[in-house]
Parts: C-alpha cells; structure tokens; sequence
C-alpha cells in the first residue's frame, strides 16, 4: 500500500517540474548565453554594501549563479566558457589598500572565472574610478595575465595602465575606448593588434598599419571627408552628424556597405560630405533638438549621387513628417527591410501615420510623388513601433493584404513593377490599445506562413 502510495505522489511531484527541464542541454546553453550579458565584479570594503549588488532579477555574477541551481545546470554551465568569459570589472582608490580574506575571496572569484573560461576568447569592460597613473589594483593585474586572450575591449580608464609597450593583443579584434583614455602617442599598441578591425572612439587617430573595417566617431577635430583617408578599409562606418565638413566635394568609398548616423545638429553634414556607391545599409538615430529638420534635398543628393541600392532602412526617433518619409522612400526601391520607432521623436513629429501606411499599398499611386511605381517593391521585413493614438487599422490590414502573396514569391503590376511577397511584419501600439477582431485576417495569414505580431498597451497580441 505504503509503496504505491509513494509511486503515485512521485509521479504527481514529478509532473510539477519546470518544462525546462525537459530542453536538451544545447538548448539550455543558448539559453545561458542570452542571459549572461555580464559579469559585474566590484569591491567595497563597507559591510553594509554587498560586494556584488543584487538589485536586479539575475545577481550581477550570472554565470555563478546558474552553476548553484542545481548539478545539471552546473554541469551545463561550467562545460560552456562562453558564460565565463565576459567579465565587467570596475576599480576604485580604496581597492589598493585592500587587504585580508574578504578581498582575497573577491580576486579569488575573478581568478575562478578566468580559469573556467578556459581558452575562450575574452570579452572585458574595464572602469578605473582611482586617478593614480602608476598603480594597478590586483584584480586588474589579474586581468592583464591574460591579454592574449582579449577579443573586446571597452577601455573606460587610461589605457598606460593597460600596456605597458610589450603586452600581446594578438586575439583582439574590438575596441571601444571612452574619453581621456588614450592618446595619440599610444598608437604603437594598434602593431600589437593585428586582428583589430572594429573601433570606437571620440577622436579618429591615425593608426600605423589601419586594417580597421568598422568605425563609430563621436567628435572630429577635423573635417569629415578625413576620416576616408584615415580609414581607407572601412565597411562599416557610425558617425555624428554635428562633424565639421570644410570641404565642397564629396569623398567616395567604394567599400562602405553599413552607415549609421546620428542626427544632433540643425545643419547636416554627412550626406554632403559622402558617396558610397556600394551602400546595403542605411540607419539613422535621432537625439535632436525642437528645431530640426529632416535634410530631404540633401538626402536625395546623396542617394542621387551614390547610385546605391540600400537593402534595409531603420529609423529611430526620426522627427519627419510622413510626406517626407514616403518622399524618401521613393527614392529607396530596392527597399527589402523597413523599420521605423518614432518612440521619443525629436522633434514632436511621427511620421507613421495613416497616410504612410496607404502609401505603403501595393496599388497605390502616392499623390505626393509624380511616380508611377509603387511605394518599395521589393519589401519583405516590415516593422513598426508607433507613438501615435490615432490610426486607420483596416487601412493597414488592407496594405498587408496587398503584399501578401501565399503562393508565389512576386507578382508583377499592371504596369509591369515586380512586387515582392511580404514575409514578416511587427507592430507595435505604445498608446493604443489592439483589436483583436480587426486583426483577424493577419491571423489567417500568420496561419498560412506570414509572421505577423501586432501588440498594443492592453498587453494583447496576435
């Protein structure tokens, strides 16, 4: 009796367990993987502060934690080094004076994490609070061991601390470095990087042997058409449109594939300044003030002039009026991704609006343009994050309607324009709330391969 009984509450208890123990441990790893962001390392010595602060859902040591669940997560997570690997180690004045078994412990843990990371590649963000040039407090000496095996660094202090003329940077491959923390004199650590190819800094430097593919410059103390002759490898370049431009002619490159630009200032001048003919890649941010204005004319010269064919536009919190935006993208028919957030759009102007959206039909002949083609053709990832309140929903339902083509993978117009089948489409309501009647027909869609995600502020989501 006593047996069955037992039997009976196993297999009652058992069925409570978490469905992710059922997932294979190749699953579960990427699921570590997405979780540990990183590993935050800094020492206090108050006793009422805990050395490794807990104020979020996942502690600051999430790969330590993962490893104290339970054998099978522990097992799991100590053979993946990966989660060991990224380490966000933070020193201040106090540190140097550290001493006894509590700081012993904190420089012991980091130790635990580099030797679990076995001969993983290193991710390491390193922040100096204490302002004296020639002391390292030990657990930066811990981390300088093992500079060979550094992929990123995010360089937040001087960076003589770091190399001292002979260290060996031959893993790494991306380097971001904050203000004040290097100079142009250091130059000769780039010799001892020969994989690097990703830079982010304030100031472009010219570096001996530049095999750099991927630049994001905040402030020039020169023109903008400079930065072509500093960086002539250049694939991938972010950049502030407040640079100085003294020159009238643009400078070409035909190896920038990728631009991302940052828009924070009145006058703009990196569309005047550029041609890429080769440009895929277009995204464009906003931290501008009430008084901007979307540089339409100096847009379209630039996409004139390059002759490119950019495949994927995002725009995040880009203050145009949607005449602008659809005038815009007009001049964009090789469009494949679109995605716009005018979340926080500076200025107060949001340009997904019901008229961009019936412009976005694929028999619509835009009124603001003399075109006869349709808006973007060849669309197929469409995503929207909208601040607005006021919006035609059946007017969208119909446009993706348009655009959807279950059984093939274009149709050509009336007029003989190639329209491509939509594939994916996400909209986001932060001020509305979504019907989900209205939307049926994008869940018959979803249903038939369309992937489809629309979500308002109720929470409701098809």
């Amino acid at each position: 009796m006593y047996p069955r009984t037992g039997g009976a509450t196993e297999r009652k208890l058992h069925s409570y367990l978490p469905a992710i123990q059922n997932l294979p441990n190749e699953i579960l790893c990427l699921i570590f993987d997405y979780a540990v962001q990183w590993n935050d390392f800094r020492y206090t010595d108050n006793l009422t502060r805990p050395t490794y602060p807990a104020a979020r859902s996942i502690p600051h040591l999430p790969a330590l934690t993962f490893s104290s669940v339970c054998s099978r997560w522990r097992s799991t997570s100590v053979t993946f080094p990966i989660l060991w690997s990224r380490l966000r180690i933070i020193t201040n004045s106090w540190e140097l004076e550290a001493s006894g078994s509590r700081y012993d412990a904190y420089v012991a843990t980091i130790n635990l994490f580099l030797s679990r990371s076995s001969v993983s590649p290193l991710v390491i963000a390193l922040t100096n609070h204490n302002q004296s040039k020639a002391s390292c407090p030990p657990s930066m000496l811990l981390l300088l061991e093992h500079t060979r095996r550094w992929k990123i660094l995010i360089c937040d202090c001087r960076f003589d601390l770091i190399d001292d003329g002979v260290r060996d940077f031959g893993a790494l491959e991306a380097l971001e470095l904050y203000p004040n923390g290097f100079r142009p004199t250091e130059v000769s650590f780039f010799q001892r990087a020969p994989k690097l190819t990703e830079l982010r800094m304030m100031n472009p430097l010219k570096i001996p042997g530049n095999r750099i593919a991927s630049l994001d410059v905040a402030t020039s103390n020169g023109p903008m058409d400079r930065i072509l002759e500093l960086y002539p490898c250049l694939t991938t370049l972010k950049i502030h449109s407040h640079f100085g431009n003294d020159t009238t002619d643009p400078r070409t490159s035909c190896r920038v594939k990728n631009l991302v630009v940052r828009l924070t200032s009145a006058e703009d001048h990196v569309f005047p300044s550029f041609t890429f003919p080769a440009l895929e890649q277009l995204h464009l941010f906003s931290s501008a003030f009430e008084g901007w204005k979307w540089p339409g004319d100096c847009f379209a010269d630039f996409i004139t002039r390059s002759s490119c064919k950019i495949t994927e536009l995002k725009l995040k919190s880009v203050g145009l009026s949607d005449i602008d935006l659809i005038r815009t993208l007009y001049l964009l028919s090789s469009l494949v991704t679109l995605e716009i957030s005018d979340i926080y759009a500076r200025p107060n102007i949001l340009p997904i609006t019901t008229n961009l959206i019936q412009a976005l039909h694929s028999s619509t002949r835009c009124r603001y343009t003399s075109s006869r083609v349709p808006l973007v053709p060849r669309l197929r990832y469409l995503f929207l994050d909208s601040y607005g309140a006021d919006f035609d929903d059946q007017a969208f339902v119909d446009m993706i309607s348009s655009r959807w083509l279950p059984r093939t993978a274009s149709r050509f117009t009336s007029e003989g324009v190639e329209i491509d089948c939509l594939r994916a489409v996400e909209m986001k309501f932060r001020k509305r709330e979504v019907d989900i009647f209205m939307y049926g027909p994008l869940v018959d869609m979803d249903r038939m391969g369309l992937r489809v995600a629309v979500t308002g502020t109720n929470g409701t989501r098809i």
